[in-house]
This record gives structure tokens, C-alpha cells and sequence, in this order.
């Protein structure tokens, strides 16, 4: 419903234990402004296991360092990770996330974001991942294999 209702050019979505770096989203706004051939962009977050720590101050030993993009390995890996951005404009030709996914349904729609729009690896830290056994990802282990399979055998 949000991605429906928002009139900008550029989607994010940040769950609410994601931080972002102060700079990040003008970062990735001028990274598609002068890469106009991709359809998103996504950097590297810092990982921290403790809640409510921000990107200035917090507790991160270990980062995801995301490879360069390549099609093969998003679908072997989400390369987009869990701060991407994207153009709005997108959502014209692909639609919106599937709501019968509901662990991997974000996965779903970049896969198919990035075979028709490709995307752009920013090589920095813009975003503060909270690592935690409670997420939806953690806590549904099983049905997020299972809509992942589903979701490459598509």
C-alpha cells in the first residue's frame, strides 16, 4: 500500500530495526540519477545483534560486503539486501511485491527488478543491519526455504 500511495521517483524500504547512514538515500538517489540504465541500487550494511543502536553509534564487529551485480548470483543470494533503492517507475511493468510470499516475497520482486532493470553495488556502508533469531527471516526458517524454492523453480 505504501508503494502505491508514494509520489517520489525512488522506493526504500527500511524495516523498523534497519538504521541508515545520514548521507545514505542521497547517496543512492544520485547513484540511479546518474546511472539511468539500472532500475535500483544497494551498498553494504554494518550487521550489530544489539536493538535501538544507530549508524553513528553502535556495536557492529562484521558488515555484509554485497558483490558487484550479477544475475546469477541474485538468484543464488539476495544481492539487494536489506537497504536497497529503487526507481518508483518499476512497479509500472512489474507490479508490486506478491502477497502470497510471506518471508521472501521482497526477494521475489528484486530478482525480478534486477533481470529486467539490472541493478548498482554502492562499495560503502549505508545501512545498520540488526541481526536477530526473532525476524520474520529467522523465526520462519522453513517457509522461507520453502517460498525460496518456489521462487527459483518459477
Amino acid at each position: 500500500r505504501a508503494i502505491k500511495a508514494a509520489t517520489g521517483r525512488y522506493i526504500s524500504n527500511a524495516n523498523t530495526d534497519d538504521r541508515h547512514r545520514r548521507d545514505a538515500f542521497e547517496v543512492m538517489v544520485r547513484a540511479l540519477d546518474e546511472n539511468p540504465e539500472v532500475g535500483a541500487v544497494y551498498a553494504n550494511s554494518l550487521i550489530t545483534t544489539k536493538e535501538n543502536e544507530t549508524f553513528d553509534r553502535n556495536s557492529a564487529k562484521c558488515y555484509f560486503r554485497r558483490p558487484n551485480y550479477n544475475l546469477r548470483q541474485m538468484l543464488i543470494f539476495s544481492l539487494l539486501g536489506p537497504h536497497p533503492m529503487w526507481r518508483r517507475s518499476v512497479h509500472e511493468t512489474l507490479g508490486y511485491f506478491d502477497p502470497s510470499f510471506e518471508v521472501a516475497g521482497d526477494y521475489y520482486f528484486f530478482i525480478q527488478l534486477a533481470w529486467q532493470f539490472g541493478a548498482l553495488h554502492i562499495s560503502e556502508n549505508l545501512g545498520l543491519y540488526t541481526q536477530r533469531e526473532s525476524s520474520i527471516e529467522n523465526s520462519k526458517r522453513q517457509k522461507c526455504v520453502k517460498e525460496i524454492i518456489q521462487i527459483l523453480k518459477h
